[in-house]
């Protein structure tokens, strides 16, 4: 109980001070605190419930993308910050870590161990920041150039994947959609996300 509430305090400061880094707005931090607890609590939560690394930090980044919406709203203010604080808590640095350590000291078992975790963390990631950022050529060059070329197969796969199951939502609500996603989604074209999310929203209603 300890060590996750110690976890989960280490989620929080450190999205607090990306916060920071990032020149985030002092009257936001604490949002980005909560942004940080929250989306390490999914992810906990979910890695316990699934067993899966790589589902963990998807759930656990659509949790994040979720507030940051939310509170974009509640705020009047862009949620990318508070998505990018959110989510940091779920980049892979503690595997990526142990699975260096292990090669340096020649444990190749708990290299091929923390190096399966750590990949499929980054898959997750990636697929979080395609379908929030709704740029899958762009989020895939950028997975190339850090975890190298030949897992490029599966960064293509799991980008476009999550693209697509997206739809016409995003971070950035003042992107225009030039191309639609899918035929059902044509009425969209030339309108930007907002106007498509509030295209949807008056449907369901």
């Amino acid at each position: 109980m300890i060590q996750v509430l110690s976890q989960l305090l280490s989620a929080a400061l450190g999205s607090v001070g990306f916060g920071l880094i990032f020149n985030l707005n002092r009257r936001y931090l604490p949002a980005a605190a909560v942004g940080g607890f929250l989306a390490w609590l999914a992810y906990l939560l979910a890695d316990h419930a699934l067993s899966s690394v790589f589902l963990a930090n998807l759930l656990a980044g659509f949790c994040a993308a979720l507030y940051a919406e939310i509170l974009a709203r509640c705020c009047n203010a862009p949620s990318t910050p508070f998505f990018i604080t959110s989510a940091i808590p779920l980049i892979p640095g503690s595997t990526l870590h142990y699975c260096m350590n292990a090669v340096v000291s020649s444990d190749l078992r708990a290299a091929e161990h923390f190096g399966e975790q750590t990949f499929l963390a980054a898959l997750g990631m990636l697929g979080v920041f395609c379908a929030g950022l709704n740029v899958p050529i762009t989020t895939c060059m950028m997975a190339i150039d850090l975890f190298h070329g030949t897992a490029a197969g599966f960064f293509v796969i799991v980008a476009f994947i999550s693209y697509l199951v997206g739809g016409h939502r995003g971070v950035y609500p003042a992107q225009r959609i030039i191309s639609p996603k899918r035929r059902s989604l044509i009425v969209d074209e030339g309108g930007t996300v907002a106007d498509a999310i509030e295209r949807h929203n008056d449907l369901i209603e």
